[in-house]
């Protein structure tokens, strides 16, 4: 895994819905906080720690900060 493919993880559903950002803005209508979109975010949650833990070791095995 590379480390600039963190820098582009974006939260998007099969409509290609923008959460993190419609969310951040306040554009989000109530009927978007649904369980449907809590599952994606924790999904994104556990994807991120698990690349960042793979990441770490990464960088320990080739000596990198």
């Amino acid at each position: 895994m590379q480390q600039d493919s963190l820098e582009h993880f974006t939260l998007t559903d099969e409509f290609i819905v923008n959460i993190r950002s419609n969310i951040f803005h306040g554009i989000s209508p109530i009927k978007d906080f649904n369980s449907s979109y809590a599952s994606l975010v924790f999904h994104a949650l556990l994807c991120l720690a698990v690349a960042t833990k793979r990441l770490k070791k990464e960088n320990e095995v080739s000596g990198g900060n």
